[in-house]
Formats: C-alpha cells, structure tokens, sequence
C-alpha cells in the first residue's frame, strides 16, 4: 500500500484577474502592483498567471493536509438538443465533423426533428476535494449565483453595464447553482472538461438577433449566443450534474 498525502484549500480569486469568471475589461496587476492593461495582450496573460501562480501558492500555504484521501471517480453520458441553427447545417454539410444523434436526417429539420450531441459530465472525489467538470464554458453567474452584485468584486463597476437590451435581473435563476449542488468541502468546477459544447447561458438571458438568429449577435453584446447549443442547454446540464452527483452507486 502506498501512503499519499493531499493539501488542498480555497482560492479567493480576485478582482484584479479577468476573463471569464470574473468582470471584463478591468485593469489588471502583476504582483508587483505594474500596470499590465485591461485590453488582450501578452503582458495582461502574464499577469493574470501570476496573480493566480499567488492564489495557488497562498491557498496551499494555508491549506489543508488528507493523508491517503480516497478517490471516486464517475463519468455520465448524456444528449443536448442542438437549437443552433448554423450548428445544424454546419453538422448536415460535415463541415462540423462530429456526429448528430437523434433525428431523421432525411426529413427536414424542425421542432419535431431536431439532431442531438452527446457529452458527459464527470465527478472526482479526491477526500474533500470534489471536482465537477462542465463540458464547455459556462457563465460564471451559472455556477456560483452573484445576481444581486455581490459576486462583482471590482469597486466602481456595476453589475450591469450595458444599455442596449440589458438583462432583466428580475427574472435570473434564484438558485441552487451549480456550486451549490456538489456536495465536497472543497468544489471546483472544471470549465471545458472532456468536451466543447461551445457556451453555457442562463435562458432568462439568451437573446437572439432577430433578422439572422445564431449568425449576427443581438444588440447589447450578445456574441456568445452565436456559438451555444441553444436556449435550453444551461438548465439541461444542471439538471444532469445535479442528478448525477445525487446519486450514490
């Protein structure tokens, strides 16, 4: 028998790193307090590994050490509907080279014929550690909730800037959120795991261009719509995750 040990705490990410997960065009910071910018360059991609190479080394600093933690690993296979429009076609001409499931391709494709993908979601339990991967990039609001401001944290930005078709937060998802579900002392939630089922968007906010859905973004920054499975994807993979990690073999 071989003896292992694990330390393993939280990261507090901070305002100072954007992207994904966190406010977009901040200014960001190397460790040293330099300026690096807010816009995409080879500098602010520096800073922000090095602003999260200080989360890591602070959160294993003060993290917690498992010795001979046990490992479960889990992995579910499941089918989403492909409501985008270009990714059908781009699936019937082979341009998109990845099977479709589901549907008649012989029949044209409507609400009655719609083709399927299949994708998985996995858990890993590693002691307390619990890792969820997600297969494809999920809006953070998604994850962790944060509809009311409190997940901003960066001082003088509002939760909604923008002023052409803005979201209505009255009507966002009251949770429990993705994060909420898993059951670890320790959870992360691996964006991209296993597979690339393009963007995760809360439906309350899914917004399409009415001339040329799924090609043209709608008014208000709505590009990722573009390149999503479609409106009914996010409620879908929590609804699996949320299965899946109930159950208990």
């Amino acid at each position: 028998m071989v003896s292992v040990s694990l330390t393993v705490g939280e990261v507090d990410v901070s305002s100072t790193v954007s992207g994904m997960m966190t406010t977009l065009r901040l200014t960001n910071t190397d460790p040293d307090g330099n300026d690096r910018g807010a816009s995409g360059s080879w500098e602010k991609a520096d800073a922000i590994g090095q602003q999260l190479g200080e989360m890591a080394l602070d959160a294993v600093e003060g993290g917690e050490t498992v010795t001979d933690p046990v490992l479960a690993v889990r992995s579910q296979q499941f089918f989403l509907p492909i409501e985008n429009r270009l990714f059908q076609t781009a699936g019937l001409l082979r341009v998109m080279q990845r099977e479709q499931f589901n549907f008649d391709e012989s029949d044209p494709i409507d609400e009655n014929n719609q083709p399927d993908v299949q994708t998985e979601v996995n858990v890993i339990d590693v002691g307390p550690l619990q890792l969820l991967s997600i297969p494809g990039e999920m809006l953070p609001e998604l994850a962790i909730g944060g509809y009311d401001g409190s997940m901003v944290n960066a001082p003088g930005r509002a939760i909604v800037e923008v002023t052409d078709n803005p979201p209505d937060l009255t009507a966002a998802p009251a949770g429990p959120y993705v994060k909420d579900d898993m059951n670890g002392v320790y959870r992360w939630i691996v964006g991209l795991g296993n597979d690339e089922i393009g963007y995760i968007i809360p439906s309350y906010n899914f917004k399409l261009n009415v001339d040329s859905p799924y090609i043209l973004e709608a008014e208000g920054h709505h590009y990722e719509e573009t390149r999503s499975l479609g409106p009914t994807t996010a409620e879908r993979v929590q609804a699996e995750t949320r299965r899946f990690i109930e159950f208990q073999p």
